[in-house]
């Protein structure tokens, strides 16, 4: 996970900074991690941010079905991953990311209306989506 050695620079060395999004996971997924290696990654991701003093909070991974390498054994894990930062109160709070523009018929996709057209990135409609989920005063 390479946010792990990104964090202290993109994050932790910004002045004035109080609370950090972890939005990460399926390109590790994708790449052949298993959710408890990525769980194990968002955990020490949290503990590193609060060390510091920061609120942290975690946004489920989205669906990415139809994506070459988003398999239904990746979806398995991405579904594992989430459970896990939704139950767990690892965070601080939760963006349910996942929810909101996954496709209420096909869970494991993007609802065509969000998806850029690759399957794995939300296109602007979808962005928009995200950005108007988040309650800002977890912020």
């Amino acid at each position: 996970m390479s946010a792990l050695s990104r964090l202290d620079r993109d994050v932790l060395a910004q002045a004035s900074v109080r609370t950090a999004v972890v939005f990460e996971g399926v390109d590790d997924l994708r790449s052949g991690m298993s959710a408890r290696e990525v769980v194990a990654g968002l955990r020490e991701l949290a503990d590193r941010g609060r060390a510091r003093g920061l609120r942290m909070l975690a946004a489920t991974i989205l669906p990415c079905g139809g994506e070459a390498r988003c398999t239904a054994a990746v979806d398995a894990e991405r579904l594992a991953v989430n459970s896990w930062i939704r139950d767990t109160g690892v965070f601080d709070a939760v963006l349910d990311f996942d929810g909101v523009v996954r496709d209420p018929a096909h869970p494991e996709r993007m609802r065509a209306g969000y998806d850029s057209g690759d399957h794995l990135h939300p296109g602007d409609a979808g962005l928009a989506a995200l950005a108007e989920s988040v309650d800002l005063t977890l912020l």
